[in-house]
């Protein structure tokens, strides 16, 4: 298990099948789950909130919701206390404004308010919300419940782990995948029910005229001060156009702000064997039932979070509406985060099929964040002997060709007509890479190095 461990450092481990045309191959994807956290209200909440409903799975992973996909609940203080938060009491002025230069945010405390304690600023507060629910509505427990079709009264089935598997596709792996089903050893294939990841998102949406105002009345400040000092004249009036100028250029629109924390179900040999104990062989279906909604044996692990930041503007000519430009933002800032932990956190990273060979072509583009030159593994697929486990075997490297357009696939690109060239004809619908000469269609798949 090891080897199958070692030999894959990403996503969607498992056999691609040839099926129905080049791009059409099956191939095992990592399992994902979202939730929107609630963040208080914001301006055209509403549409924001309707965009993010209606944004497109990702594609290249499986989908895996389960309960609420919804995040609404607040903190106590009592549990940031039990979380480490509150505790450290600043008891001198020297501690509090040093504090405040810091921009942490302070609340005064104790007799009289004379001393001072550091509140959870806003990630600390989303972590809170999330870990605290987390582990109150046992979504680890869910998830696995999912991967066997639990029902209420303790049933269970592997037809979802046989059919995300993907184990092969010949007559002989189709017996092994029996065989698995039966003796329950599809429980080690880790990197399978392992590789199911929960994505929690919360957006903040605010116009930009108070923030740009505040920074121009600064500036403004700074000039009057300098003028009393005797600046030349000429020197002030240049330095008030400058500041107006920025402020016009800066006030209109919204400021869209999306924050995302990934987490990753544990999974692991040691975990498989008792789960096969106390699940998979356990006769009583009701003590099974038990068993998966309370034990602390799995959780989740928190790998990490993004930040992406979006300028939201309605230029002059525009023909989308504030809701169609704010569905379009919505939509491309939350693209821009996943490209963004697929590039910080390997393990989520997915691989895409080859469309074709000579020129090396795949179906990916900027909705993935692809940028020229950039380096891509070529991965084949390959059986363990000993684990019977399939994993990705890196044949060659290749990379985005920097000569050639990137496809633009984001949301919206059609419409704008970014895909044509200046003749007005249509560009490919693919990015054409150069490097490994072996690669083929409908056996290997590329994956960001």
């Amino acid at each position: 298990m090891k080897i199958a461990i070692l030999t894959l450092l990403g996503v969607c481990i498992g056999v691609i099948i040839p099926a129905f045309g080049q791009d059409q191959i099956k191939y095992r994807r990592s399992s994902l789950h979202m939730v929107l956290v609630e963040s208080g209200s914001y301006p055209n909440k509403e549409s924001v909130v309707k965009a993010y409903k209606t944004y497109p799975f990702p594609e290249k992973y499986n989908k895996h919701l389960v309960g609420s996909e919804f995040l609404q609940r607040n903190v106590s203080e009592a549990e940031f206390k039990m979380l480490g938060f509150l505790k450290d009491t600043l008891k001198n002025p020297m501690l509090i404004t040093k504090a405040v230069a810091q921009l942490k945010n302070v609340k005064m405390v104790g007799p009289e308010g004379k001393f001072g304690v550091v509140l959870p600023n806003s990630m600390d507060s989303m972590r809170a919300k999330v870990d605290l629910s987390i582990k109150k509505d046992h979504l680890a427990n869910q998830l696995l419940a999912k991967w066997f079709n639990a029902d209420a009264k303790g049933n269970f089935n592997t037809e979802l782990i046989l059919e995300r598997g993907k184990y092969s596709a010949s007559e002989q792996d189709k017996e092994l995948a029996a065989k698995m089903a039966t003796s329950a050893d599809y429980l080690y294939d880790e990197e399978l029910i392992g590789n199911t990841f929960t994505v929690f998102c919360k957006f903040k949406f605010y116009p930009n005229e108070p923030v740009a105002r505040i920074i121009k009345e600064a500036a403004m400040v700074e000039v009057n001060k300098n003028a009393q000092k005797g600046v030349p004249d000429f020197v002030t009036q240049k330095a008030i156009k400058g500041i107006e100028e920025v402020y016009q250029r800066t006030k209109e629109g919204y400021t869209l702000i999306t924050t995302t924390l990934l987490y990753k179900l544990n999974w692991d040999k040691a975990t498989a064997d008792i789960f096969k104990q106390r699940y998979i062989t356990e006769a009583d279906p009701v003590k099974r039932k038990a068993f998966l909604d309370t034990t602390n044996l799995i959780g989740l692990t928190f790998l990490g979070d993004q930040t992406s930041t979006t300028l939201v503007t309605f230029k002059i000519g525009e023909k989308r509406t504030e809701d169609q430009v704010i569905d379009l933002s919505v939509k491309r800032n939350i693209d821009k985060v996943f490209a963004q932990l697929q590039k910080e956190y390997q393990v989520f990273r997915p691989v895409s099929p080859i469309s074709t060979n000579n020129p090396l072509t795949a179906r990916i583009g900027l909705k993935e964040g692809l940028e020229p030159g950039q380096k891509f593994e070529v991965l084949e697929s390959r059986k363990d002997k000993k684990t019977g486990f399939y994993t990705w075997a890196s044949i060659g490297t290749v990379k985005v060709d920097d000569k050639l357009p990137i496809w633009d696939n984001r949301i919206g690109a059609e419409e704008e007509g970014v895909n044509k060239d200046a003749q007005g004809n249509p560009l490919p619908q693919f990015t054409t890479f150069k490097g490994s000469s072996d690669a083929q269609p409908g056996m290997h798949v590329i994956r960001l190095k």
